[in-house]
Parts: C-alpha cells; sequence; structure tokens
C-alpha cells in the first residue's frame, strides 16, 4: 500500500506495542538514570531504532505522495512526535484511559496526524514544514 496506508498500520501495531509494555515502558523511563551506560546506549539505540522506522515510512508516504511534502527536519521530529505519543499512553494512563479506549486515543490520534500530512492543499495545519537548525 501507500506510506500513508503504511502510517496508520503502523501508528496501531506500535501503540497496541506500548499499550502492552506499559510498565516496561515507564519502569524503563523512571529508572533510566541509573542504568549502567552501556544498558542506557542500548535502551536509547532501540528508541532510535523504532523512531527510524517512522522516518522510513512517513519518507515512503511523501517519495509516493500519499502524504505532504516534508523536509527532512519535518520528517524527523514527525517521527519523534509519534514515538512520544505511544509513550504518552503509558504516562498518561491514568487520565488517557479513564475517557479513552485504546483503540479510541489509536483512532484520534491517527486522524489527527493523517490530517496534518495530508497531501491536499488548502487543508489546514498546524506549522510549515521549514525548519532550520
Amino acid at each position: 500500500g501507500t506510506g500513508r496506508e503504511a502510517l496508520a498500520a503502523a501508528l496501531a501495531g506500535y501503540f497496541l506495542v506500548c499499550d502492552r509494555m506499559k510498565d516496561d515502558i515507564l519502569l524503563i523511563y523512571q529508572e533510566s538514570s541509573s542504568l549502567h551506560p552501556d544498558s542506557l546506549k542500548y535502551v536509547l539505540a532501540n528508541e532510535e531504532r523504532i523512531t527510524e522506522i517512522f522516518v522510513e515510512i512517513l519518507r515512503r508516504g511523501v517519495t509516493d505522495g500519499s502524504l505532504r511534502p516534508l523536509d527532512d527536519s519535518a520528517i524527523r521530529l514527525m517521527a519523534d512526535n509519534i514515538v512520544v505519543l505511544g509513550h504518552m499512553w503509558t504516562f498518561r494512563r491514568w487520565s488517557l484511559g479513564r475517557r479513552y479506549s485504546l483503540d479510541q486515543y489509536t483512532r484520534l490520534q491517527t486522524s489527527l496526524i493523517l490530517s496534518e500530512l495530508a497531501p491536499e492543499s488548502g487543508s489546514p495545519r498546524l506549522a510549515g514544514t521549514s525548519i532550520e537548525p
């Protein structure tokens, strides 16, 4: 399928994994400062690996035209945002879980992300895509 379809599927899978691993994710974040440097390096490398998966999916969607044009800075920031949204389900489950099921959370977040990345001209967007370092 398209990059857009792959992104929607990857979001659903990622949020599901974050839900299943919510206690582990929370523990890693709480204890990361106590980790041995080699263990911390391993954890951070896995975070980067997950982010890179979303970078590649976003690039695919930009290339095939199913997502709006984005420069590399915007792609990387969106990928980081997506990773954090998965973790948000973990960190804010005390609040989010009272208002949303995982399915509702996934559908709403996916809708927000895909609407921001819609290729149609004139659609409402949050910010420009040019980010100067």
